[in-house]
């Protein structure tokens, strides 16, 4: 305070008016910098943190997607593993409801459009399959040539869907990993983090890498 009382009694003394004057406007200025510069900070870390927290929610939708689908193919290959056997050892009730609620419970959750559209085919494909392995009056004989190349075709399906989901997942991993760093490192990481997923998934057609679908 005895420096705040100096500088004031200093700039009243008529030789300092000049100065006096340039500096109530230097501290206007610095002011009014202040004013504006301290509430956009304040909303650019609300928003950074409103991303982070997407970013978060992204990664774990986008994880337990792939971890889904990855049980939709397995849940498919049971009936080809055992296509010699009657239709109705191929059955698996059980495991078929957890699928279709677990598609259902992270569909209410889903954020992504392409996810969605990931759930509703392996759901369609596990319908599809449902229906032929619960034929009512060939329950004794197993999968007919062509149930079995249909059934193919959805595997052949599911893992092409599966493969996308991989690459979302581990997209969304490096992207909530870069909100760890510090500024600088961000951009460069996120860079080099894009070119390994192309690299990584470079069988996937450019449609996919960009909006995961197929």
């Amino acid at each position: 305070m005895e420096f705040i009382d100096q500088a004031i009694a200093w700039m009243r003394l008529p030789e300092n008016t000049n100065l006096a004057g340039w500096a109530q406007a230097v501290g206007a200025t610095v002011a009014l910098v202040l004013a504006i510069a301290v509430p956009a900070y304040q909303r650019h870390a609300q928003l950074l943190d409103l991303r982070r927290q997407r970013s978060e929610l992204n990664l774990a939708l986008a994880t337990s997607c792939r971890y889904l689908l990855g049980d939709v193919l397995n849940f498919l290959n049971g009936p080809i593993t055992l296509a010699k056997l009657p239709r109705s050892s191929c059955r698996d009730d059980v495991h078929l409801n957890d699928l279709l609620e677990r598609i259902h419970a992270l569909e209410n959750r889903e954020i992504s459009h392409a996810r969605i559209t990931s759930l509703y085919a392996a759901r369609n494909a596990l319908i599809l399959t449902n229906m032929a392995l619960c034929s009512p009056y060939a329950q004794d004989n197993p999968l007919s040539a062509k149930e079995l190349e249909n059934l193919k075709t959805r595997i052949t399906s599911v893992n092409e869907i599966l493969e996308t989901a991989e690459y979302d997942a581990d997209f969304a991993l490096g992207e909530a990993r870069s909100f760890e760093q510090s500024w600088p490192a961000r951009p460069i990481s996120r860079a080099i983090l894009w070119c390994h997923n192309l690299y990584k998934h470079r069988h996937l057609t450019w449609p996919d890498r960009l909006f995961g679908t197929k």
